[in-house]
This record gives structure tokens, sequence and C-alpha cells, in this order.
């Protein structure tokens, strides 16, 4: 596995936790990957691998880069398919437990 396809520096413990965990780099397949992550006036760059699982991967419904605040680099989200199951509430009638308010505060 390269950490920085440019200059080619394989990482071996790299390689062997995504191979054994089997993860795919859902980033690489992506049209986006040409898209910079980091622009200086030096030049720019991107991350290059992001993995999943495949059960992840099979969800992905895009990737996208944008603007984060707190950083100079840009956040890479990626957008998830996923069944969430309604839960649907009737109407109710919630009452406070008020004998916590009269405990001492520790």
């Amino acid at each position: 596995m390269y950490l920085d396809r440019q200059h080619f520096s394989y990482s071996k413990a790299l390689d062997g936790l995504v191979r054994g965990l089997e993860l795919q780099d859902m980033w690489r397949a992506d049209p986006l990957r040409n898209v910079f992550t980091h622009y200086s006036p030096k030049g720019a760059g991107r991350i290059n691998l992001i993995c999943t699982t495949k059960e992840l991967s099979e969800k992905k419904i895009g990737v996208e880069t944008v603007a984060a605040a707190f950083t100079d680099h840009l956040s890479v989200v990626m957008r998830l398919s996923v069944d969430v199951p309604i839960v649907r509430r009737g109407k109710g009638f919630r009452k406070m437990n008020t004998s916590i308010l009269s405990e001492e505060a520790l």
C-alpha cells in the first residue's frame, strides 16, 4: 500500500491492515478522485486513500469535498443510503419524576 503515490513510499503494515480487514478504497473508484483536498500557493494535494468496508461501499451514493472552518484542508464527505426503521410514536403523556428535584447535590 502506497502512502504517497507521488513518491512511492510503500507501507507493508498499512497494506496488511487494508487486506486483513478486507477494506475497499471508495475514493479511487469515484470520478471526484481528481479533486484536491488541500490548496496552497505552491500547489495542491489530495487524500489518496479512504477505506471503507465492502458493506459501506455498496451503500455509497456519492463523495464530495466541502470547506471546513477549522482547517486549511477540505473535508471529504461520503453520502450513504441506509435503511432506517421508521419509529412511529402515538400520542402520549409524559410526566417528569419530581422526586429527583428534592435530592441533594453532590
